[in-house]
């Protein structure tokens, strides 16, 4: 099993979100097994998913706009 890290991601414009959001979803979905995770009520929102494999942060970096922070050294 890939080791799993905590991460926070969030989008740069309301824009890039709105254009990653179901792809993003899907994603953390997948990697994770979660239908839910937390989430700020700022626009764009800052989500918090369950710990992540690198390759799904990696990933997840690849979206326009995205800002991924390693939260798992804090």
């Amino acid at each position: 099993m890939s080791e799993r890290k905590e991460i926070t991601y969030a989008f740069d414009t309301v824009d890039d979100w709105q254009a990653s959001l179901k792809a993003s979803e899907e994603l953390v979905k997948e990697d994770t097994g979660a239908e839910r995770w937390r989430s700020t009520r700022t626009m764009p929102p800052t989500y918090y998913p369950p710990p992540m494999t690198q390759q799904a942060i990696d990933k997840l970096k690849e979206f326009k706009g995205a800002v991924v922070k390693d939260i798992s050294e804090e």
